[in-house]
């Protein structure tokens, strides 16, 4: 090796060590300030969800396990230690709030089960009914109880512009583009004209099964208030119905919205509640399916207990096709979109023989 290419390499080494050493005493500083924070040493730090995530595990030398969380935005943690100090101390269903800096540090319950999404799979039928009536209850109280305190003035409002809402609709086509299979076009200005709230109320907004905990008594509380506001009540209960890790039986759904689909409803009668659902669940079915494309992409579908394990999106084929069938029946139950009902089921076909070939 030449003389230039030693000191090359020589250069790029300490570069690397200096980095090395830099993170760490960056880690060393942030651990400092969480131990300012919880008034506690801290004996060592995990991360569930993987080393990109937010949020990670600290354990205490008291024995205590917190879950400590870093956002982006300042606002969304004001509203996020709102949620978790003002019902989180009173609701088993929210963690508490038990340290926080004010700007973009928070520090909350530690809570103890398993994820919704981990709960869900391969749990039988009746395990499957009785997690997710505890998961829309807790949900709904939790809504109210946000109501209650305020949060309906106080919160931000999401995605109640004209630009977003035409967004959300215009998924189809960006999807159909993307297998060659275009779609009938739906009914747009009655659609947009349904998704437009004219009364916000507090929602969770990120109501996937990822972000709810099972206990041990198999209540089901929900974490990760990071994008809440305020929006329709019905779009909490779509995201959670349409997520691709809660299975697809007919019957069930059918009785979780006779028991719980009122609590939701605000303004709308039942049947408005119900086409609502339908219709907004559709669309969101879009978003969810375009996740999974961008991630796939042109690689293999992914290992399904990773994506469990790792609260990552479902790219499996299984999960993906259960999006497309479950949007399939729910846009056949209106007018305003069942033209896309048979586009659905298309593109779950497509997908199956990419898999063969």
């Amino acid at each position: 090796m030449s003389n230039k290419n030693k000191n090359r390499d020589k250069k790029n080494k300490a570069r690397k060590a200096a980095l090395a050493k830099h993170k760490r005493r960056n880690q060393k500083l942030k651990l400092g300030i969480w131990e300012q924070l919880l008034e506690c040493k801290i004996k060592d730090v995990e991360f569930p969800g993987g080393h990109t995530r937010k949020s990670f595990r600290l354990q205490l030398m008291d024995g205590r396990t917190v879950i400590a969380t870093e956002r982006n935005e300042r606002s969304r943690v004001i509203m996020e230690c709102a949620v978790l100090h003002k019902i989180g101390k009173i609701s088993p269903f929210v963690p508490r709030l038990l340290a926080t800096d004010g700007d973009y540090l928070l520090a909350q319950e530690d809570l103890k089960g398993i994820r919704l999404s981990e709960a869900l799979h391969d749990a039988s039928a009746d395990q499957t009914e009785m997690v997710l009536d505890n998961a829309i209850k807790n949900l709904s109280q939790t809504q109210q109880t946000g109501s209650e305190h305020g949060f309906d003035e106080e919160f931000q409002e999401i995605g109640n512009t004209r630009d977003w809402i035409m967004g959300l609709l215009d998924r189809p086509t960006v999807i159909g583009e993307h297998f060659n299979i275009h779609p009938s076009r739906p009914k747009l200005n009655p659609l947009a004209e349904l998704f437009t709230v004219s009364k916000p109320r507090f929602i969770k907004w990120d109501s996937r099964p990822g972000n709810a905990m099972v206990l041990e008594d198999n209540n089901v509380a929900w974490f990760d208030w990071e994008h809440c506001g305020t929006r329709n009540r019905l779009d909490d209960l779509a995201w959670l119905l349409a997520d691709e890790f809660v299975p697809d039986f007919p019957e069930i759904e059918d009785r979780l919205l006779a028991k719980h689909l009122e609590s939701f409803s605000d303004d709308f009668s039942l049947d408005q509640a119900r086409e609502y659902l339908y219709c907004f669940g559709t669309f969101h079915s879009c978003v969810r399916l375009g996740l999974i494309l961008s991630y796939k992409e042109n690689g293999p579908w992914w290992d399904l207990k990773k994506c469990l394990s790792g609260d990552k999106a479902g790219v499996t084929l299984e999960l993906t096709q259960r999006i497309c069938i479950r949007a399939s029946r729910w846009a056949k139950q209106s007018e305003l979109t069942e033209m896309l009902s048979p586009w659905f089921i298309e593109i779950s076909e497509q997908l199956k023989e990419q898999r063969k070939n």
